[in-house]
């Protein structure tokens, strides 16, 4: 079965899930986002095609994107529910691995190099993390509704909860390649997919 919009994509260069209905791709026309139902252009073809390692949609049709590519058009976007694009901010430190939308409406997002940011009231802070143990961050997420955050590396899976203890660490004797987690998915009816 094919999917795309009356007019064609042309060539699909990346292709992301940005949350539990929601799939964005990147092509020659544009980047688009895919609802189960349409397909609705979020950002026009550029002289290049868009590079977007990360991504979270909410269920009002408004996301946050890490872009890397083309450069001149690199960093944060946002989306209102109307679906204006406008970009945040140019800079990113670090690489970001993955976006996710937090239980209150802040947004968390991990990055490759180890760090954890938090996107709150328009601004990014840091989420403290155990140190030196968070490397090769490779996605974020959220199990349903609640507020524990789980974040998966290349080393085992970390689970930040909002209570006293806050961090603990999940792994198996090294070198087991199950240490190696690629995607946290959340799915519709909130179950969480490690993969």
């Amino acid at each position: 079965r094919s999917h795309g919009p009356a007019s064609g994509f042309g060539a699909v260069t990346d292709l992301r899930q940005a949350g539990p209905a929601a799939v964005w791709a990147s092509t020659e026309t544009g980047v688009y986002s895919y609802d189960g139902k349409r397909w609705r252009r979020r950002l026009p073809a550029a002289r290049f095609p868009f590079v977007i390692p990360a991504v979270a949609e909410r269920a009002d049709e408004s996301a946050i994107a890490a872009i890397t590519r083309p450069v001149g058009l690199a960093g944060i976007w946002e989306w209102g529910p109307d679906g204006e694009p406008r970009r945040v901010t140019e800079y990113l430190a670090s690489p970001i691995a993955s976006i996710a939308d937090a239980p209150g409406g802040d947004t968390i997002a991990g990055h490759s190099t180890g760090e954890i940011s938090v996107r709150r009231n328009g601004g990014w802070e840091p989420l403290r993390t155990p140190t030196g143990r968070l490397v090769d961050v490779r996605a974020v997420g959220y199990l349903r509704s609640g507020p524990d955050l789980w974040i998966a590396t290349d080393h085992g899976l970390y689970l930040h909860r909002r209570s006293a203890r806050r961090w603990r660490y999940l792994s198996f004797p090294s070198p087991d390649e199950a240490n190696s987690v690629n995607e946290i998915v959340r799915g519709r009816d909130g179950t969480m997919w490690f993969a």
